[in-house]
């Protein structure tokens, strides 16, 4: 079973517009420097801030040690989340809710950042 948790902790900062639509064109030179996992510091607390994208999703978050976290959802299929504490590489999974309801896993993540 998985524990849903939605911490109100301040999160990451919203991304640049240049690089949004660069990711939404698909012309983004190197995706993982904005996606994916990366080692942050949020009002003075240490973790890591995870950025996804996945346009058919309603909702979205990062599953770790059975703990769901909520991602904040940015839109145009942006969601991201700052877990406190963790240190990279660490390992994850991502649940995607479909508008639909339907239920997607993306388990065995590694972040390897």
């Amino acid at each position: 079973m998985t524990d849903v948790i939605q911490e109100r902790v301040a999160g990451p900062p919203p991304l640049e517009a240049h690089a949004r639509t660069a990711l939404m064109e698909g012309r983004h030179g190197d995706p993982h420097q904005v996606l994916g996992p990366h080692a942050a510091t949020v009002n003075g607390e240490s973790g890591v801030v995870i950025r996804v994208m996945q346009p058919d999703a309603a909702d979205a978050f990062v599953i770790r040690d059975g703990i769901a976290s909520a991602m904040r959802a940015e839109g145009d299929g942006f969601f991201s989340v700052f877990l406190r504490g963790p240190a990279v590489p660490f390992r994850y999974s991502f649940r995607f809710i479909a508008p639909d309801g339907t239920v997607l896993d993306h388990s065995d993540v590694s972040c390897e950042a």
